[in-house]
């Protein structure tokens, strides 16, 4: 029998100054032993990202006065000067890309933290229009993992915070790609999903039972995912460019060898248009 009484902390990420820290929180219910670990993907799976996108930066226009396109045109001239920085082989995360390209922006001297904070009205708005695209399919899934005994975690290149998104408050934790012990090793770099299953050990999760992990992307999530481990739920969601990212309406499109690689080797062990029925298909697989 499986307890519902237990509460813990869980971490999140949160965002100061641009930076991302580290902040405790009250989590979901948890069980005494777990069925299982389910991660999901977020961005293109469980909401559509260009919507949100729009929505943030219709924010930072409306607070700011910085058109979407001048943002995003000052954040290529400032990945393209990251990149002829002298010795500097790591790329500049998108966390400091953006930040830097809003302090650019903000150049005249009144505060050295007015890319910061415009980051963060940024930042807020794209959590808030998370929760609010959040396909319909998504709280019941998740609901039904969490009440029948699954621990339900995220894995994310991007800036998405569960914890933050109205809808997700049955997801335990969360990793990102943006984390400093994991930048620049994101999806599908081991590195990331290694770290997942360590905080899963740390919620209660153990390496004996199974895990599955659900995205939109074959190489970064299927690939990925399964190169470490686990079971993978490929998500199709046809839905049109207007809507969701280059990469997801064509899960082939991939930009480098790494990514080349493991679309290649990918085998999704299932593969849906929605996430109704999941936790169902997934129970129906194992037997």
């Amino acid at each position: 029998l499986y307890s519902a009484v237990l509460f813990r902390t869980t971490t999140a990420l949160i965002t100061q100054g641009g930076k991302i820290q580290r902040n405790t929180i009250k989590s979901h219910r948890l069980f005494a032993q777990f069925k299982g670990l389910v991660t999901f993907d977020l961005d293109d799976t469980l909401f559509p990202m260009k919507p949100v996108l729009q929505d943030a930066g219709e924010a930072v226009e409306k607070r700011y006065g910085f058109k979407a396109d001048i943002v995003q045109q000052t954040m290529s001239e400032v990945r393209h000067a990251s990149r002829g920085a002298s010795g500097d082989k790591t790329p500049i995360s998108y966390t400091a890309t953006r930040t830097t390209a809003y302090s650019l922006l903000m150049s005249d001297g009144s505060n050295d933290n007015a890319g910061a904070e415009c980051f963060d009205a940024w930042l807020e708005a794209r959590q808030k229009s998370a929760g609010a695209h959040l396909w319909p399919d998504v709280e019941p899934c998740l609901l039904e993992f969490a009440s029948r005994g699954w621990l339900v975690g995220a894995i994310t290149n991007g800036r998405g915070n569960p914890a933050l998104i109205p809808g997700l408050e049955h997801i335990a934790f969360c990793v990102s790609g943006e984390e400093p012990q994991i930048y620049p090793l994101r999806k599908p770099n081991r590195a990331i999903f290694d770290l997942t299953l360590e905080r899963a050990l740390g919620h209660g999760w153990r390496r004996d039972q199974p895990w599955w992990h659900v995205g939109d992307d074959l190489a970064n999530d299927c690939g990925g995912a399964a190169a470490a481990g686990s079971r993978t739920v490929l998500v199709e969601r046809n839905m049109p460019e207007e809507i969701v990212s280059v990469r997801t309406a064509n899960p082939l499109h991939v930009p480098n060898s790494m990514e080349k690689e493991m679309a290649a080797i990918a085998r999704p062990d299932i593969t849906v248009n929605v996430l109704t029925n999941l936790y169902r298909n997934i129970v129906a697989f194992a037997e």
